[in-house]
């Protein structure tokens, strides 16, 4: 059976409440796990793993060739001889952490290493002797470590509180063989010691070893890995196969029992008791069960792993597998949500409708590819053209009889009954029988046994039995274009494309727009919650929620992901899930009235995405349903990646407390642990703080907040930021602490602190100040005595001299206060002016500097090309060229005026822009084409992909061939030879964006400030001696604002850049 049929039938056996065997035995299907890989290009040190441990702490530790990585879900921190003289070698075997939370860190030919105290120091016991050999740690019963060397034995560490070595004693027995090759050292429940060697595998207990090998049943001597049950039972790894030893009985499974290869090169038993095998070629597999009906599975590179050949493999306290391989490292845990596509056997990945029927089947209206309907049996599909003349589902609904309802987008409806026989299973409701337009939203029932219909363009269709009963703006409708439309209990409510909301009831109709407090008249979808309340998604006003007090709104400014909306669903444990382009978030129902009431800000919120099992998050929505509650509690979503399904009762586990740490402290050019207290010299007042939280679940969605105590005690949202700075603090005491977010958003009340001390200045200190003060107060007294004596000598004097011109002062005064108000209006207008002069005189400058440095230059040029084809004639070669360079360099002098005569216009306002239907991927298609030959002249190459075949927009054709033009010329011109351009299209229902990226030499920080601007020459400059005015970005910002889009850059410098048009498409959804 093919991997996806068997995913397919696990899955819809979960759904439908059927579990398989595996279920039983807490043994997930590989295809329901989100699988990461890491090599050395993303954090490893080098990509052979040998070893994958987690410490106390929470840290993933990852043992390499080219030496030890410490990860905590973001970087990857690199030790090895090079940085840490403690590693006298690279290559990392085993690493284990005693109760004292040292960690022993075992090395191929480096001997011992511990860590402690955030040091390494090398453990000399272990130099020489084959002792510096390490294969494998082990805890024995009395908190003493084992080691086990390849050839120099075996040694027991004995350790103090502290993590230093108090003796180091060979474990052995009389009995114990002296020459053997040892890989591995396990211990079983009753303290038994279990060697894998290649003479067999050695059995320790009370002071008595014996050997079992072929004699005993073994298929061969050489063990190559060991691993014991909760049961008992003994498993051995070995080239030839995977052996069982239960008691006296050895079975030994290969190939022949569903293995995919009899090389097994390591064994790990994870929190379940289930046995992972670790092979050299075959990658993971899976023992299911002595009594199941396939003993194994198997996880490959075929299916995501990012190698066969296995080295080792770990369970971390999160319940993820780390599996290390020769070529790099993979991370997989269960994902959130299930995924239905083209693998599990839909007709397509694109989904625009879900329905769960009467009988419990889900059925799938998918986006150009026809009808699904899944069920235990499997999947069923139905896309015949004698079955739908439009593949396009865009609604489903079951009527009383059990008759599918589905709504077209172009063909009407399309009414299926399978009872039926097959010839009258199809019939159709399209304009010839009434149905006021072809383009379908929703299809809901009515109040009076009626069929209420939604289309695009035609407003409402009422379907009474034989009666079609249209419901337009000639009947009150608000608007023709409907996309949403939901039945509360005594009302339909209606949302339209401009229209608002319109309230249908027996009582006549209500409308709901901007006037009446809705954010947006643009309504995406409709819901109606337990209580009764409306909750409309609009397109860019956030949600609005409609109640018998008002509306009220929420946006982005109070958390929401993004403003856009396509569709709202409340689960049974008070959340409610909403989706838009960006994709799904979970909400608690409650904190939309506490934002409301202002005791919330923002909400705490889980946005989820591809760490969770979603491909593609962007959500298919405008259609009805596209968001549904399965009869199990489970909510199932359409998105452009396939059907999503997740159970909310899965995700309502208490979170656990991450590990938080505060890494490092730097002040200066030092760096300290955080240990005790931190006590800094004076002037060092510039200090920073390194913090982190240890998580392998989407480590990208923790977020951080912060404060320093004694400085300031409000709290910093430093969000998924990792590091807080601060300068010119004063002397004193400081403690910063720092916190964590929970999934949902809320804040943990776990902290991590550290405390640092600045010391002062002399001149800063109490003792300084006291003898300033007093010296201060002894100078200030003798200057006083002497100032209050000449001011009693003068005091006469002054006084007439003041009254006698008081008078005159204030006569003064007043001229001048008017003359003073005068000058100011005067000057406030000259500053105007001259403002004005010279913003226009420094274009006029910039213009005129441009064309004559640039036109001088050619003009030489051009005299020189001339002087050399008159004192040349005879030599035709050289006439020619010197003829080709005049020709490129007047084509640059045209270009040159074309751009700033198109420019001026442009600016001005003056240039003729006619309107017409312009289908955007046909243009960029030819733009592409005509650059494809000038592209091929540096040896580059143009790649264009798109995700329609067709979109349309209104705007000029010739100006947005213009816009588009520049941009691929422009990323050709700056891009070295033998690389690629790559222009894509990606457009929705709404938006469409024309993307062009480059490998150039991406944009400064200076170079983004002057983007758009005219006359403005960026840092990089053209690498094949093409021709550059400076204008050509500033015409396409012009053109795309002219046709009610944007354009702008994403770059990071040294990476490339990508330029993005955006635009809205000409038919709204």
């Amino acid at each position: 059976m093919r991997r996806s049929h068997r995913f397919l039938l696990c899955c819809i056996l979960a759904v439908f409440s059927l579990p398989p065997l595996a279920d039983a035995q807490n043994i997930h299907p590989f295809d329901s796990y989100v699988i990461t890989n890491f090599t050395a290009d993303n954090g490893l040190p080098q990509n052979t793993v040998d070893l994958v441990a987690q410490t106390a702490d929470g840290y993933i530790w990852i043992g390499t060739y080219a030496g030890l990585a410490r990860y905590d879900g973001i970087r990857f921190i690199h030790f090895n001889k090079s940085i840490t003289p403690a590693f006298k070698i690279n290559h990392v075997t085993s690493l284990i952490e005693d109760k004292n939370g040292t960690a022993w860190i075992g090395t191929n030919g480096g001997g011992v290493v511990r860590y402690a105290r955030h040091r390494f120091e090398s453990i000399s016991e272990f130099d020489g002797n084959g002792k510096e050999f390490i294969k494998s740690f082990l805890q024995d019963g009395s908190d003493n470590i084992i080691v086990g060397t390849e050839r120099g034995g075996i040694h027991r560490l004995t350790t103090d509180d502290r993590g230093n070595v108090l003796s180091i004693t060979p474990f052995t027995t009389p009995d114990l063989p002296v020459n053997f090759l040892l890989r591995s050292v396990v211990r079983d429940r009753t303290g038994r010691i279990l060697l894998a060697t290649d003479i067999g595998l050695i059995i320790i207990q009370n002071g008595v070893s014996r050997t079992l090998t072929t004699a005993d049943g073994l298929p061969t001597n050489s063990i190559t890995a060991l691993a014991v049950d909760a049961q008992g039972v003994v498993w051995a790894g070995t080239a030839i196969g995977l052996v069982r030893i239960d008691g006296t009985t050895v079975r030994t499974f290969t190939t022949a029992d569903g293995m995919t290869t009899n090389a097994v090169r390591t064994l790990f038993l994870d929190d379940h008791d289930i046995l992972w095998v670790g092979t050299d070629g075959g990658g993971v597999n899976r023992f299911l069960g002595l009594n199941a009906a396939r003993m194994f599975d198997a996880l490959t590179a075929e299916d995501g792993l990012v190698n066969n050949f296995i080295r080792t493999i770990f369970q971390d306290s999160e319940r993820n597998i780390w599996i290390g391989t020769r070529n790099g490292l993979s991370q997989i845990h269960i994902r959130k949500f299930e995924l239905y596509g083209r693998k599990a056997g839909l007709s397509d990945s694109y989904v625009r409708s879900v329905l769960q029927d009467s009988k419990g089947r889900i059925w799938v209206g998918t986006n150009g590819n026809g009808l699904n309907r899944m069920d235990p049996s499997g999947v069923k599909v139905w896309n015949s053209e004698r079955q739908f003349h439009n593949k396009f589902i865009r609604a489903l609904y079951e009527g009383a009889d059990g008759t599918l309802w589905i709504g077209t987008d172009g063909d009407g409806v399309v009414l299926f009954n399978e009872s039926l026989p097959a010839a009258r299973q199809f019939r159709r409701i399209t304009a010839q029988q009434g149905l006021t337009e072809s383009y379908i939203r929703s299809i809901q029932s009515g109040f009076e046994n009626d069929v209420w219909i939604a289309t695009y363009g035609g407003g409402i269709t009422r379907v009474k039995g034989d009666s079609i009963i249209p419901f337009t703006t000639k009947q009150g409708l608000a608007n023709d274009n409907v996309l949403a439309m939901v039945r509360a209990k005594d009302a339909m409510w209606i949302g339209t494309n401009g229209g608002g909301i319109n309230k249908v009831s027996p009582a006549g109709i209500r409308s709901f727009t901007m006037k009446e407090g809705l954010s947006n008249n643009f309504i995406l979808s409709l819901f109606v919650d337990r209580d009764g309340d409306v909750w409309a998604g609009t397109n860019g006003g956030g949600i609005n929620r409609i109640t018998p007090n008002g509306v009220e709104v929420f946006t982005t400014a109070h958390g929401l992901r993004e403003d856009v909306t396509l569709m709202i669903m409340e689960d049974d444990n008070g959340y409610l899930w909403i989706g838009g382009n960006q994709g799904i978030t979970r909400i608690k129902k409650s904190d939309f009235r506490e934002v409301a009431e202002g005791r919330l800000s923002k909400f705490p919120k889980i946005d989820f995405g591809r760490s969770d099992g979603l491909q593609n998050a962007e959500i298919s929505g405008v259609s009805s349903p596209c968001i549904i509650r399965s009869k199990d509690g489970k909510i199932w979503f359409t998105t452009v990646g396939g059907l999503a399904c997740v159970d909310p009762n899965r995700l309502i586990e208490e979170m656990p407390v991450l590990p938080l740490h505060i890494e490092e402290v730097r002040a200066g050019d030092r760096s300290y642990y955080p240990d005790s207290v931190i006590t800094l010299e004076a002037g060092m007042n510039s200090v920073e703080f390194h913090y982190t939280s240890v998580s392998y679940i989407a480590p990208e969605r923790i977020r951080f907040r912060y404060k320093l105590s004694g400085y300031k005690e409000e709290w910093v949202d430093a969000g998924t930021r990792r590091a807080a700075y601060y300068t010119n603090l004063a002397p004193g005491s400081y403690t910063f602490i720092v916190s964590t977010s929970t999934d949902d958003g809320t804040w943990s009340d776990h902290e991590a602190k550290v405390t640092v001390i600045i010391e002062p200045f002399f001149y800063q200190t109490a003792y300084f100040a006291v003898l300033a003060g007093l010296g201060l107060v002894l100078i200030g007294a003798g200057l006083y005595a002497l100032r209050t004596a000449n001011v009693h000598r003068h005091a006469k004097h002054l006084k007439s001299v003041v009254d006698e011109r008081t008078k005159d002062l204030v006569d003064a005064k007043e001229r001048i206060e008017v003359h003073l108000q005068e000058v100011e209006s005067a000057r406030d207008e000259l500053t105007r002016s001259n403002s004005r002069l010279d913003k226009a005189n420094k274009e006029k400058s910039d213009l005129l500097g441009i064309l004559s440095h640039d036109f001088k230059n050619k003009v030489v040029n051009l005299n020189h090309f001339a002087k050399t084809i008159n004192e040349q004639q005879q030599d035709v070669d050289v006439v020619k060229e010197h003829a080709h360079l005049m020709e490129q360099t007047t084509q640059y002098m045209l270009r040159l005026i074309e751009d700033t005569l198109s420019s001026s216009a442009l600016e001005k306002g003056q240039l003729v822009f006619t309107k017409a239907r312009v289908d955007i991927v046909q243009l960029t298609e030819l733009v592409v084409l005509k650059n494809r030959i000038q592209l091929q002249q540096k040896s580059q190459t143009i790649e264009f992909r798109t995700n329609v075949e067709r979109c349309v927009v209104s705007g000029s054709e010739r100006w947005l061939n213009e816009a588009i033009d520049n941009l691929v010329n422009n990323a050709g011109k700056f891009s070295p030879s033998g690389t690629a351009v790559n222009v894509a299209i990606e457009a929705n229902d709404l938006q469409v964006r024309i993307m062009v990226k480059d490998e150039g030499p991406g944009l400064t920080e200076e170079d983004k400030k002057q983007l758009f601007q005219q006359f403005k020459r960026l840092s990089a400059q053209p690498t094949g001696g093409e021709i550059s005015t400076g204008l050509g970005l500033a015409i396409v910002h012009k053109i795309a604002e002219m046709h009610n889009g944007k354009v702008w850059a994403e770059s990071e410098q040294g990476k490339g850049s990508t330029f993005i048009i955006e635009m809205p498409v000409y038919r709204p959804i």
